[in-house]
């Protein structure tokens, strides 16, 4: 509501349910509006997908913390998590679009366990037992010890 009590929200999301309809003019008019969209919904995912892979070339991965915060503010860690939960709803394209970032998972968790068992494997086969001291690190850092 605007300050005289103008339902503008409805207006606005009428103009985009109606995007066909709306007279050429009209049409013009709104999109000479800096910040006008037809679709709000997929100009956020697109914000969000760019911060996440400014993240991931960054990071060299796509394992942002749940409460990770962008520069700007942008919860990222928690719309990743979204975008994972809703693996099986998004659609096919971004679907693919997230897996074509380097890093991308949809099981950060079970991929670090398979990590840890592999590093375990590896290091019971050198040492002949699983007997890993608490403080000890795989080749590549990883922190066998601890996991």
């Amino acid at each position: 509501m605007t300050a005289d009590g103008y339902a503008l929200g409805t207006w606005v999301r009428w103009q985009r349910g109606w995007k066909d309809k709306v007279a050429p003019e009209r049409r013009h008019r709104l999109e000479s509006l800096k910040g006008w969209t037809w679709d709000p919904f997929r100009d956020a995912w697109e914000r969000a997908f760019a911060c996440l892979s400014s993240y991931c070339e960054a990071q060299g991965d796509c394992l942002v913390p749940q409460r990770y915060r962008a520069a700007d503010g942008f919860a990222l860690g928690q719309w990743v998590a979204a975008q994972r939960q809703s693996k099986e709803t998004i659609t096919a394209e971004r679907r693919e679009r997230l897996e074509s970032l380097k890093g991308w998972t949809w099981d950060p968790v079970g991929e670090a366990w398979e990590r840890g068992f592999a590093c375990l494997a590896s290091y019971c086969s050198a040492q002949g037992n699983c007997l890993v001291p608490e403080r000890h690190r795989a080749a590549d850092g990883f922190a066998l010890g601890n996991w």
